[in-house]
């Protein structure tokens, strides 16, 4: 059985971080989805996240598997939601390449 929680996470997960995030803008690009085809989110906000505590890893069998960012600070990029409202501000899952 897997060993799955989540813990704050550290400048140690910085490079998984930024593997998901890429790996998620890729995705993204090809279901013709706009979002993080910019430079947003980089790794300058993540450390930032980081150091404030807000940034979250979810962990799978000792491997960082998944990143999430809870903060009650104003993010410009998720002023103008469409239809519905956010909670989190980013939920990224690693790929899986089984």
């Amino acid at each position: 059985m897997a060993v799955i929680y989540t813990r704050k996470a550290t400048i140690d997960d910085l490079n998984k971080i930024m593997s998901i995030v890429e790996d998620a803008r890729e995705l993204f690009k090809n279901d013709k989805i706009p979002q993080w085809q910019g430079s947003y989110p980089d790794e300058k906000r993540f450390k930032e996240d980081i150091n404030n505590e807000e940034a979250y890893v979810l962990i799978v069998d000792d491997e960082v598997a998944g990143i999430g960012v809870l903060t009650t600070e104003r993010q410009e990029n998720y002023d103008s939601i469409e239809e519905g409202s956010w909670v989190l501000r980013q939920l990224t899952l690693v790929k899986n390449n089984s």
